[in-house]
Protein backbone atom coordinates (compact mmCIF):
# COMPACT_ATOMS: atom_id res chain seq x y z
CA UNK A 1 0.00 0.00 0.00
CA UNK A 2 1.33 3.41 -0.94
CA UNK A 3 1.46 5.94 1.85
CA UNK A 4 2.98 9.36 2.35
CA UNK A 5 5.80 7.64 4.23
CA UNK A 6 7.07 5.88 1.13
CA UNK A 7 6.85 8.80 -1.28
CA UNK A 8 10.38 9.64 -2.38
CA UNK A 9 11.21 12.89 -4.15
CA UNK A 10 14.00 12.95 -6.70
CA UNK A 11 16.88 15.36 -6.14
CA UNK A 12 15.57 17.59 -8.90
CA UNK A 13 12.09 17.54 -7.38
CA UNK A 14 13.42 18.68 -4.02
CA UNK A 15 15.22 21.55 -5.71
CA UNK A 16 11.98 22.52 -7.43
CA UNK A 17 9.94 22.46 -4.25
CA UNK A 18 12.52 24.62 -2.52
CA UNK A 19 12.50 27.04 -5.43
CA UNK A 20 8.72 27.26 -5.61
CA UNK A 21 8.49 28.08 -1.93
CA UNK A 22 11.37 30.52 -2.12
CA UNK A 23 10.57 33.99 -0.80
CA UNK A 24 13.05 36.74 -1.51
CA UNK A 25 11.00 39.38 0.28
CA UNK A 26 8.18 39.22 2.81
CA UNK A 27 5.03 40.44 1.01
CA UNK A 28 3.93 43.77 2.47
CA UNK A 29 0.44 44.45 3.73
CA UNK A 30 -1.40 46.93 1.52
CA UNK A 31 -0.22 50.41 2.33
CA UNK A 32 2.54 49.21 4.69
CA UNK A 33 5.70 51.27 4.33
CA UNK A 34 9.17 49.70 4.56
CA UNK A 35 7.95 46.09 5.10
CA UNK A 36 10.27 43.74 7.00
CA UNK A 37 12.49 41.44 4.95
CA UNK A 38 13.06 37.74 5.45
CA UNK A 39 16.13 35.76 4.53
CA UNK A 40 16.39 34.79 0.87
CA UNK A 41 18.89 33.21 -1.52
CA UNK A 42 20.68 34.24 -4.67
CA UNK A 43 19.77 31.14 -6.70
CA UNK A 44 16.45 29.46 -7.57
CA UNK A 45 16.37 26.04 -9.30
CA UNK A 46 13.32 25.02 -11.35
CA UNK A 47 13.13 21.41 -12.51
CA UNK A 48 11.93 20.63 -16.04
CA UNK A 49 9.51 17.80 -16.86
CA UNK A 50 7.83 16.62 -20.06
CA UNK A 51 4.94 18.88 -21.08
CA UNK A 52 1.68 16.99 -21.76
CA UNK A 53 -1.62 18.00 -23.29
CA UNK A 54 -4.54 18.37 -20.85
CA UNK A 55 -6.95 15.46 -20.47
CA UNK A 56 -10.21 16.57 -22.13
CA UNK A 57 -11.58 13.30 -23.57
CA UNK A 58 -10.87 10.42 -21.13
CA UNK A 59 -10.18 7.07 -22.73
CA UNK A 60 -8.81 5.28 -19.64
CA UNK A 61 -9.06 5.17 -15.86
CA UNK A 62 -6.57 5.64 -13.00
CA UNK A 63 -7.60 4.04 -9.72
CA UNK A 64 -11.18 4.21 -10.96
CA UNK A 65 -11.02 7.89 -11.97
CA UNK A 66 -11.35 9.07 -15.59
CA UNK A 67 -7.98 9.56 -17.30
CA UNK A 68 -6.41 9.98 -20.73
CA UNK A 69 -3.60 8.17 -22.47
CA UNK A 70 -0.69 10.65 -22.17
CA UNK A 71 -0.05 12.86 -25.19
CA UNK A 72 3.24 14.71 -25.25
CA UNK A 73 2.92 18.31 -26.39
CA UNK A 74 6.10 17.85 -28.44
CA UNK A 75 5.90 14.52 -30.24
CA UNK A 76 9.44 14.81 -31.66
CA UNK A 77 11.77 16.07 -28.94
CA UNK A 78 11.80 14.83 -25.37
CA UNK A 79 13.76 13.21 -22.57
CA UNK A 80 15.53 9.90 -22.99
CA UNK A 81 15.40 7.29 -20.23
CA UNK A 82 18.00 9.17 -18.17
CA UNK A 83 17.06 12.69 -19.17
CA UNK A 84 16.75 15.65 -16.84
CA UNK A 85 16.66 19.41 -16.96
CA UNK A 86 16.74 22.53 -14.85
CA UNK A 87 16.37 26.30 -15.21
CA UNK A 88 18.39 28.38 -12.77
CA UNK A 89 17.73 32.00 -11.88
CA UNK A 90 20.61 33.76 -10.17
CA UNK A 91 22.38 37.06 -9.70
CA UNK A 92 24.76 37.73 -12.59
CA UNK A 93 27.76 38.54 -10.38
CA UNK A 94 28.83 40.78 -7.52
CA UNK A 95 29.35 43.73 -9.89
CA UNK A 96 26.14 43.33 -11.91
CA UNK A 97 23.26 42.50 -9.52
CA UNK A 98 20.67 41.87 -12.25
CA UNK A 99 19.12 38.39 -12.37
CA UNK A 100 19.80 36.02 -15.26
CA UNK A 101 18.35 32.70 -16.38
CA UNK A 102 20.41 29.63 -17.27
CA UNK A 103 19.33 26.33 -18.87
CA UNK A 104 20.71 22.80 -18.64
CA UNK A 105 19.07 19.82 -20.36
CA UNK A 106 20.80 16.44 -20.65
CA UNK A 107 19.82 12.96 -21.83
CA UNK A 108 17.59 14.20 -24.65
CA UNK A 109 16.30 11.86 -27.34
CA UNK A 110 17.41 11.75 -31.00
CA UNK A 111 14.47 13.93 -32.07
CA UNK A 112 16.04 16.87 -30.25
CA UNK A 113 19.47 16.56 -31.84
CA UNK A 114 20.52 19.67 -33.76
CA UNK A 115 17.35 21.56 -32.85
CA UNK A 116 17.03 24.86 -30.97
CA UNK A 117 15.43 24.96 -27.52
CA UNK A 118 14.53 28.28 -25.87
CA UNK A 119 13.67 29.31 -22.31
CA UNK A 120 10.26 30.92 -21.85
CA UNK A 121 10.19 32.42 -18.37
CA UNK A 122 7.91 35.19 -17.10
CA UNK A 123 8.33 36.42 -13.52
CA UNK A 124 6.02 38.88 -11.75
CA UNK A 125 8.31 40.72 -9.36
CA UNK A 126 7.66 42.83 -6.27
CA UNK A 127 10.38 44.92 -4.68
CA UNK A 128 10.57 46.87 -1.44
CA UNK A 129 10.16 50.60 -1.03
CA UNK A 130 13.64 51.84 -1.83
CA UNK A 131 15.45 54.46 -3.91
CA UNK A 132 14.17 53.12 -7.23
CA UNK A 133 10.61 52.42 -6.00
CA UNK A 134 8.14 55.17 -5.11
CA UNK A 135 5.11 52.97 -4.38
CA UNK A 136 3.58 52.79 -0.92
CA UNK A 137 5.00 49.67 0.68
CA UNK A 138 6.92 48.63 -2.44
CA UNK A 139 6.41 48.15 -6.18
CA UNK A 140 4.96 45.28 -8.22
CA UNK A 141 6.30 45.60 -11.76
CA UNK A 142 4.22 44.96 -14.91
CA UNK A 143 4.65 41.44 -16.29
CA UNK A 144 7.63 41.58 -18.69
CA UNK A 145 8.26 39.80 -21.95
CA UNK A 146 9.58 36.28 -21.38
CA UNK A 147 13.19 35.95 -20.28
CA UNK A 148 14.93 34.14 -23.09
CA UNK A 149 18.06 32.31 -24.02
CA UNK A 150 18.38 29.49 -26.54
CA UNK A 151 20.78 26.64 -27.17
CA UNK A 152 21.27 23.98 -29.83
CA UNK A 153 21.09 20.33 -28.82
CA UNK A 154 24.42 18.55 -29.29
CA UNK A 155 25.09 14.97 -28.17
CA UNK A 156 21.78 14.97 -26.28
CA UNK A 157 22.62 18.13 -24.33
CA UNK A 158 21.37 21.70 -24.44
CA UNK A 159 23.21 24.09 -22.13
CA UNK A 160 22.82 27.86 -21.98
CA UNK A 161 24.95 29.25 -19.11
CA UNK A 162 23.65 32.82 -19.43
CA UNK A 163 20.22 33.76 -20.76
CA UNK A 164 18.64 37.20 -20.83
CA UNK A 165 18.61 39.47 -17.80
CA UNK A 166 16.06 42.15 -17.08
CA UNK A 167 15.15 41.97 -13.39
CA UNK A 168 15.98 44.96 -11.24
CA UNK A 169 17.59 42.95 -8.48
CA UNK A 170 19.94 45.34 -6.76
CA UNK A 171 17.90 44.56 -3.66
CA UNK A 172 15.59 41.81 -2.42
CA UNK A 173 12.64 40.90 -4.63
CA UNK A 174 9.79 38.42 -4.51
CA UNK A 175 9.20 36.66 -7.83
CA UNK A 176 6.04 34.81 -8.86
CA UNK A 177 6.19 32.26 -11.70
CA UNK A 178 3.69 33.25 -14.39
CA UNK A 179 5.16 31.19 -17.23
CA UNK A 180 7.99 28.68 -17.07
CA UNK A 181 9.24 26.17 -19.60
CA UNK A 182 11.39 25.39 -22.64
CA UNK A 183 10.12 25.34 -26.23
CA UNK A 184 11.58 23.78 -29.39
CA UNK A 185 11.69 26.41 -32.13
CA UNK A 186 13.23 24.47 -35.04
CA UNK A 187 12.62 21.15 -36.76
CA UNK A 188 9.52 19.21 -37.83
CA UNK A 189 6.09 19.29 -36.17
CA UNK A 190 6.75 22.24 -33.88
CA UNK A 191 4.70 22.06 -30.66
CA UNK A 192 1.95 24.55 -29.87
CA UNK A 193 3.49 25.29 -26.50
CA UNK A 194 6.34 24.11 -24.31
CA UNK A 195 8.35 20.98 -24.96
CA UNK A 196 9.39 20.90 -21.30
CA UNK A 197 7.52 22.55 -18.43
CA UNK A 198 8.64 23.59 -14.97
CA UNK A 199 7.42 21.07 -12.40
CA UNK A 200 8.66 18.17 -10.30
CA UNK A 201 8.90 14.38 -10.49
CA UNK A 202 7.51 12.22 -7.68
CA UNK A 203 8.57 8.56 -7.43
CA UNK A 204 5.74 6.53 -5.81
CA UNK A 205 7.42 3.10 -5.99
Amino acid sequence: MRTLANIRLSTVAVSTLVALTLGLLAPPARGEANPPRRAGTGVAKLALVTAYEPCTAPDATSNGDPACSPERRDTVCGFGSRGSGVIKIRKYNTVNPNMISALKLVGLNDGCEGETLCIELVLRTTQPEETFCTGTGGCTLPDPAPMGGCCTVTDGKCIKPVGSAHLHAGFAIEAELIQCGVTRTTGPSLPAGNTFACGFFVDLD
